[in-house]
């Protein structure tokens, strides 16, 4: 058995992957526990680790609030770090590696988009939010790396540089080595790629899928860009009056009384499970969020990608450069062009056998269970090695 610590940030799309393989490691013996803030405990606790949680004020300045929950995990993990074999971080929290190297421990990441270099943040640069322009922006970066790094010594001045060259020895990816853009630049030893974690959340549903028509179109942003009414107003032009069932999750920030008269295909919710009605829809009008693409490839659901900011333009591109789906600038999204793609898509077997054929190759990449493998070994190589060279 070995004592391990996880570090995450705060965020759905960063904690949820890690919950199965949590529940795993727990499961094998292993004495986990989990640092988190408190809006997560309920979440964390299914999986049977410990919780320790912290308190972050959530501040309206971007830069005030990276710079308060990095450094709140950081030196929470340094109090308490010492006493753990491993350290097993999310990439989101960037100081997960020099952590390891200042306590003396092993350290593993966790990758939730793709696994990162050059060639991908460059890409990343792209975008248009403010974390793109912090990438593209060297002077700014480093502004924002000084503020960040303070006394912690890291390798780098550039936290960029930080997080994409200061890897540890061991790096878990939670996508297929084929979905991953450049992947000829990461080594197998290195980087695992283990396919989505799906597992391990509880996806309870009372939506009547048995009442709806043959094809089901499910519709969501995500957790994070929810503020959406006139996107869902198209959508509610775009498929009412069709032989389709739409499911839509509009969020908790619109009223479902402010989209006006819905239509009897449509079922309207502030949220739903997201793994229970991906298994029943043919169709996913999606943000391209790394967790609802994968989870949308683990279920075999062709896609119409709308992306709204981060890694999702370039998480959509890839999917439609494997036949996965289509693709609509969110610019320039109307209820017409919309119905278009997406009866296409319906239409098309190709997309759906194409990911029929991605399903069988992120299946096939081992999951979270592979996660936990190749953790224990890891943990474990100093003791083999010791023992292969004392007989």
């Amino acid at each position: 058995m070995s004592k391990i610590l996880i570090l995450n940030i705060p965020m759905h799309g960063h904690i949820n992957p890690t919950i199965a393989l949590t529940k795993e490691l727990v499961k094998r013996g292993h004495d986990v526990t989990y640092l988190i803030n408190e809006e997560f405990r309920e979440k964390i606790a299914s999986t049977g680790a410990k919780i320790i949680t912290y308190e972050v004020q959530n501040d309206k300045k971007l830069f005030k609030r990276i710079f308060t929950v990095m450094s709140t995990i950081y030196y929470k993990a340094l109090e308490i770090g010492k006493n753990f074999d491993c350290i097993i971080y999310e990439m989101g929290f960037f100081f997960g590696a020099k952590l390891g190297e200042e306590l003396g421990i092993k350290t593993v990441c966790l990758t939730s988009t793709f696994a990162l270099n050059n060639k991908i943040t460059d890409d990343f640069a792209k975008g248009k939010s403010f974390l793109h322009k912090i990438m593209e922006i060297k002077l700014l970066r480093k502004l924002l790396s000084i503020v960040l790094i303070k006394d912690k010594k890291l390798r780098h001045t550039d936290l960029m540089y930080e997080l994409i060259d200061h890897n540890p020895d061991l790096n878990i990816v939670y996508t297929s080595r084929q979905f991953q853009i450049h992947n000829e630049d990461f080594d197998e030893k290195h980087f695992v790629f283990i396919g989505p974690s799906v597992g391990g959340r509880i996806q309870d549903s009372d939506i009547p899928f048995d009442k709806m028509k043959s094809k089901i179109i499910y519709i969501s942003l995500g957790t994070v860009s929810t503020n959406s009414l006139k996107f869902f107003k198209t959508c509610i032009g775009a498929f009412k009056n069709t032989d389709v069932s739409v499911i839509m999750s509009i969020g908790k920030q619109i009223d479902i009384e402010d989209l006006g008269t819905i239509p009897n295909n449509f079922y309207v919710y502030p949220f739903v499970p997201q793994v229970a009605v991906l298994e029943h829809a043919d169709l996913f009008v999606t943000h391209c969020g790394m967790n609802s693409a994968n989870e949308a490839m683990y279920y075999a659901v062709p896609i119409i990608g709308i992306p709204q900011r981060a890694d999702q333009p370039i998480v959509a591109n890839r999917m439609v450069q494997l036949g996965l789906g289509e693709m609509i600038d969110k610019k320039h999204v109307t209820a017409d062009n919309l119905k278009e793609r997406t009866m296409r898509v319906l239409k098309d077997s190709t997309y759906k056998t194409n990911m029929t054929k991605m399903r069988e190759e992120m299946l096939s990449s081992g999951g979270y269970m592979k996660a936990a493998d190749e953790i224990e070994k890891y943990i474990y190589e100093d003791q083999f090695a010791y023992k292969a060279a004392s007989s």
